[in-house]
């Protein structure tokens, strides 16, 4: 069998299968390259962590104007440091009776919305109902447009809290 694939590719020596053998790898590091390096260029972790951080300070920036009270380190709220593990934003105990949520924040431009929920769904608090926000890039006017996503009953339940006959209006 060695014989017939020689005659095949017309290796009449050492050298030329080296040779062949040579351009063959070649041939895939090129294809490799062109693969990875131009149809999907990966973001490195840096950036990805301060995007991270940025959906984590836009959502502690939202909280805080809601509840009144401060955001920042060694704040009432506090987004979480990269790497720790539970919420994305801490909440003091006078934050969670004014906010009752625990939240998990995702910026990726690959939703995997039921991994995020599981996730969220895991840290979660006692007492408190799991919330995730989710956002990605936007080529439209510069923005990254955030989205909520939080239980269907506890949407109901928030709705039902706005005066007036016509809620959610």
């Amino acid at each position: 069998m060695g014989n017939m694939i020689k005659r095949k590719l017309k290796i009449t020596s050492p050298e030329d299968a080296m040779t062949l053998g040579q351009k063959m790898f070649e041939q895939a590091v090129i294809e490799n390259h062109r693969k990875y390096s131009t149809k999907n260029p990966r973001i490195k972790v840096s950036s990805a962590k301060a995007k991270s951080r940025r959906c984590q300070d836009w959502t502690a920036a939202k909280i805080s104007d809601l509840i009144g009270l401060p955001w920042g380190k060694d704040q009432p709220i506090e987004p979480r440091g990269m790497g720790q593990t539970g919420v994305d934003i801490r909440l003091d105990r006078e934050a969670l009776a004014k906010f009752p949520h625990s939240v998990e924040c995702k910026w990726n431009e690959k939703w995997d919305v039921p991994g995020a929920i599981r996730q969220a769904k895991a840290n979660q608090m006692s007492g408190t109902q799991w919330l995730l926000v989710m956002t990605k890039n936007q080529e439209i006017r510069g923005q990254s447009e955030k989205v909520v996503i939080l239980d269907a009953e506890v949407f109901f339940q928030l709705l039902a809290l706005i005066p007036g006959e016509r809620k959610g209006l």
